[in-house]
């Protein structure tokens, strides 16, 4: 099927997918004093009432926890007083060790040991499992936030990113690269979203606070942004970008894709968050083998922590950056930038064991 068959299939799934508005959730209500919010594009993110963010766990049942023992080290439960009341949306219960938790719509919600500071999301997309909290806008059905190299970008139903120019316009030759997001005959506008009647042929189209939204015949797959700052004219639809970087983190190319590296274009490293993985890597490269092959990433005496990216205490009083509270590295015997020698040293043979690169590609649909 060559390119213009599949961006024609993609125009008739937008049609059979984006009939009218469908809400993903209701409007924010009243909260107990507990819990915190703010207002994205997204939609209402929720919070400690100190700021620190919100989670919550595929694995659980309504009103019914299964993280516990360990795992409420990593992930506290968020505590209700003993005689709180539902309040809104939300709901106190009872875990089976007694304690009270609070619920958003059934779906008990905790905290991240490794958010470091308040508004960071160390917590999103661990295991594929823990998200963050958030009631999301209304939205046209079959439109999606995607993650991507830039952030999540809106995409159709088949998760090709989808784009705007700045002055709305694309006739003639223009259409040749670029395939307007179709709207079809009973969509009505809501919210951010909009639905415009083109001049050229009277089809009507998607707009997103305004800007009217195209698909690129240039991006080979979904997730791709290669139409972003073409001509410099076309903006990626980005809906939420990637957390901020440290001022030392670069990201370069390499085999595995992009993936990050500190300012020297030098690989950067974790080890999986894994238990049984921790435990093989120690019993695979002892302390004379991480002086030989590994160097920690201390960090400036004034160094601050950034989105994802903390600082960890080190026992000479001075501190280590982490990514996503895991400790980082770099390999000795990568001299290159995008060399990648260290990735999965001293794993235990799986794919994802022992050190691991970082690809930039972090963040991931929202779908609560």
């Amino acid at each position: 099927m060559n390119r213009r068959r599949v961006f024609r299939a993609a125009r008739a799934i937008a049609a059979i997918f984006a009939i009218g508005i469908a809400p993903l959730g209701v409007v924010a209500g009243e909260v107990p004093s507990a819990i915190g919010s703010f207002e994205s594009d997204m939609g209402t993110h929720y919070t400690t009432a100190d700021g620190f963010t919100l989670y919550v766990y595929d694995n659980d049942n309504a009103l019914a926890s299964v993280c516990e023992g360990g795992c409420t080290g990593r992930w506290p439960p968020l505590a209700a007083p003993g005689d709180a009341e539902p309040t809104g949306e939300w709901t106190p219960f009872t875990r089976s060790d007694g304690a009270r938790q609070w619920a958003f719509r059934g779906r008990p919600v905790y905290r991240n040991e490794d958010d470091r500071k308040p508004g960071a999301t160390v917590g999103d997309g661990v295991q594929n499992v823990w998200h963050v909290a958030i009631d999301l806008k209304p939205r046209p059905p079959g439109m999606l936030y995607t993650g991507t190299v830039l952030g999540r970008v809106i995409t159709g139903p088949n998760r090709m990113s989808l784009y705007t120019k700045a002055d709305n316009t694309c006739t003639g030759d223009c259409l040749r690269d670029w395939v307007p997001f179709a709207a079809p005959w009973s969509a009505r506008d809501a919210g951010d979203w909009s639905v415009v009647t083109r001049s050229d042929d009277g089809t009507r189209q998607w707009a997103w606070k305004g800007k009217w939204l195209f698909a690129y015949r240039g991006d080979p797959k979904p997730g791709e942004t290669r139409g972003h700052r073409v001509g410099g004219v076309w903006q990626a639809a980005l809906i939420q970008p990637t957390p901020e970087l440290p001022p030392w983190v670069t990201v370069v190319p390499s085999d595995y894709g992009p993936i990050f590296a500190n300012d020297q274009g030098k690989t950067l490293y974790y080890v999986s968050d894994d238990m049984l993985d921790k435990i093989a890597v120690e019993g695979m490269c002892d302390d004379a083998c991480k002086a030989e092959h590994w160097t920690i990433v201390v960090a400036a005496p004034d160094a601050v922590p950034v989105g994802n990216w903390s600082l960890e205490p080190l026992p000479d009083g001075r501190k280590q950056w982490a990514y996503r509270g895991r400790r980082l590295s770099t390999f000795n015997r990568d001299s290159a930038p995008g060399e990648i020698y260290g990735d999965r040293f001293a794993g235990g043979g799986g794919f994802n064991s022992g050190w691991l690169v970082i690809p930039q590609l972090t963040l991931r649909e929202e779908t609560l």
